[in-house]
């Protein structure tokens, strides 16, 4: 249990305005006048709604075991350094432009698409960290015929397959020794993508019912305010949540993807939890 010693100012708002007096006052609206009294009412809002507001911040940061003092302006600095926002959070996939020699580097994403137009004749794996599952979808282009080098880090690796236009999917877990291993390395190799998949709805529930995993890719348009997550398990109402895409109320919304790997025999589902989130793809390896 951590600790805080921002407080709130007149906590429970005596001698303030109400909230249509404040949302009406002009001096909230456009400022006080050049050497004006502030009147008491208005000055007791505006102290206790932002205090409380940094008070609640602050304690919630306190809750979870940080430090929050105003004793020193960089430490309080490093200690809300902790709130995650939407710039912390990592895209699922990005796409890797084909070149002889590849470095994928993990801290940009834990996933890597490419297309190759010729062959990968040494790559590697750098910033990757326990418990990090990552996801390579790689393809070959209409000539095919190209080989792929996998990172020297990554172990239990299958060939990429030649064949035109295939698509190779490979998922591993780094290992607390920081070795690299085959997430499923019963099914490892080479799965076929045929393209998106028709279909498909937000709020329905699919099921995996073949003996190798799935691997999902859906790109939902989300509106401010709108979220989306992605649930599988082997319930036939699947809730345990294993990717998420949205806005918080006021911000712009986006196009994000869900990326997940659904276990044989399990089900899943794309679910509305917040706005309207629309569907822009679906595609599945299998």
């Amino acid at each position: 249990m951590g600790s805080s010693n921002i407080l709130t100012y007149n906590q429970s708002l005596i001698n303030a305005e109400s909230d249509a007096e404040y949302t009406a006052d002009a001096s909230r609206t456009g400022g006080a006048a050049v050497d004006s009294l502030l009147p008491s009412a208005l000055f007791n809002k505006l102290m206790g709604q932002t205090s409380m507001v940094s008070a609640a911040l602050c304690q919630s940061l306190a809750n979870k075991g940080y430090t929050i003092s105003d004793a020193n302006y960089t430490n309080l600095v490093a200690a809300m350094a902790a709130i995650r926002t939407q710039a912390d959070v990592l895209p699922a996939m990005i796409s890797v432009a084909y070149a002889t020699s590849l470095v994928f580097d993990v801290s940009l994403s834990t996933g890597f698409d490419l297309v190759l137009s010729g062959d990968v004749s040494a790559s590697s794996l750098v910033n990757f960290a326990p418990g990090q599952i990552l996801v390579f979808i790689i393809a070959q282009d209409g000539a095919g015929g190209h080989a792929f080098s996998w990172p020297p880090q990554i172990t239990g690796t299958a060939p990429v397959t030649a064949t035109a236009n295939a698509v190779t999917v490979e998922a591993f877990i780094v290992a607390q020794d920081s070795s690299v291993q085959p997430l499923f390395p019963e099914a490892s190799g080479v799965t076929t993508q045929a393209g998106p998949v028709a279909g498909r709805n937000i709020g329905e529930v699919y099921q995996n019912a073949s003996v190798k995993p799935l691997f999902v890719n859906v790109v939902v348009n989300c509106p401010a305010g709108a979220y989306a997550y992605a649930q599988t398990d082997a319930d036939p109402s699947p809730s345990t949540v294993v990717a998420a895409a949205g806005t918080v109320a006021g911000s712009l919304g986006g196009s994000y993807t869900l990326s997940f790997i659904v276990l044989a025999g399990n089900y899943y589902t794309v679910v509305q939890h917040a706005g309207s989130p629309s569907l822009s793809t679906w595609v599945e390896w299998q």
